[in-house]
């Protein structure tokens, strides 16, 4: 007898696949990001160095008199303070409450006052011989620290320029700008009193240059 074929029953469809997302995130963002690092690095070294630019300028004077020093010095100051008061502390008071940015300052007061009360007397490698020893120290102590005084105000400003190089060069480029022209007078303000002091121009261009190094740094942070 002839065998009798059952119809084949059909396979039921097999539903759609649903991929598995990647745990990894995808590599367009990071890689723009990381390809950034070095436009930061640059724009920072060359924002915080640019104090290098005002021992420069210091330095082309010859025979500051304690007058003239005092002058330079004032100026310095003023600019400073003007930076502060119109640019840091309503910055920091769009984020912060009042009585937090107020507690900030006075720590920051407290520990200038408390740095200088400690900061050690300058080796004789640093000091010259063209005024009286004791004023001489104090004004070599004058300019380490103001220098220390900027590298930490420098620092935070490294971190904002190569935050937004990171972005984008639009963003970070007239950052960098802004904060190199500003930091001219703040690299016057450290080379002035080693100027004075010592007569030594490497001296005088190294303090202000090493003031703008925490900029750079900054990049390491973040």
């Amino acid at each position: 007898p002839t065998a009798r074929r059952h119809p084949r029953t059909p396979s039921p469809a097999h539903p759609p696949m649903t991929p598995v997302p990647s745990p990894f995130p995808a590599a367009t963002a990071s890689s723009s990001t990381s390809g950034n690092i070095p436009l930061a690095l640059l724009l920072s070294s060359l924002a915080g160095l640019s104090t290098g630019l005002g021992g420069v300028l210091i330095v082309l004077r010859q025979g500051i008199s304690a007058a003239e020093l005092g002058l330079w010095q004032a100026a310095a100051a003023g600019f400073m303070l003007c930076v502060s008061f119109v640019d840091l502390i309503p910055s920091a008071l769009a984020h912060n409450r009042p009585p937090d940015v107020a507690l900030a300052f006075a720590i920051g007061v407290a520990l200038l006052v408390s740095l200088k009360l400690v900061l050690p007397e300058p080796p004789p490698l640093l000091l010259g011989s063209a005024r009286g020893e004791k004023e001489t120290r104090e004004l070599v102590r004058s300019g380490v620290l103001t220098a220390i005084a900027l590298a930490a105000h420098n620092f935070p400003e490294g971190i904002a320029v190569c935050a937004a190089s990171m972005q984008s060069a639009r963003l970070g480029l007239p950052l960098a700008l802004a904060i190199a022209l500003h930091n001219i007078p703040e690299g016057v303000a450290v080379a002035l009193p080693v100027w004075v002091a010592t007569g030594d121009k490497t001296k005088a261009i190294g303090a202000a240059l090493l003031s703008g190094v925490a900029e750079p740094a900054g990049v390491v942070v973040v």
